[in-house]
């Protein structure tokens, strides 16, 4: 493939992209729209034709990790109860920083570090 075959190409690949995006936000603005009626409506489900929609209004609990930290801290029965329920991880920023400041060898690192190659990906701008 010439260079030429190459940027044209990717320029077929930004048509194809501009226009997924433009069909996404029609997409999007349909899907506002019947939201609005169905709600408008009181409805949760509506068949007709062979097709049914129906209004999904998910209401995820989100939990104050901070306050239960401390409300759970404040007693016996509930400091082993935040033991059970919360992980350690490795703050990879503060590994990095411990092995430039010399206080673990890069060598030990390596023992369970590795480098997971991702998917190669386009990137380009117009000259």
């Amino acid at each position: 493939m010439t260079d030429a075959q190459i940027v044209k190409l990717y320029r077929k690949r930004d048509q194809i992209k501009n226009e997924i995006a433009r069909l996404n936000s029609l997409a999007t603005d349909a899907s506002e729209k019947i939201i609005a009626e169905m709600e408008g409506r009181g409805t949760r489900m509506i068949e007709n034709d062979g097709q049914r929609v129906t209004l999904v209004c998910p209401e995820p609990v989100v939990y104050d990790e901070d306050a239960a930290r401390t409300i759970l801290k404040r007693s016996p029965k509930g400091r082993a109860v935040l033991k059970r329920i919360t992980i350690e991880v490795i703050d990879k920023k503060a590994l990095s920083s411990e092995v430039q400041a010399g206080n673990i060898q890069a060598a030990t690192v390596n023992k369970f570090a590795s480098v997971k190659p991702s998917k190669p990906y386009l990137s380009g701008s117009r000259t």
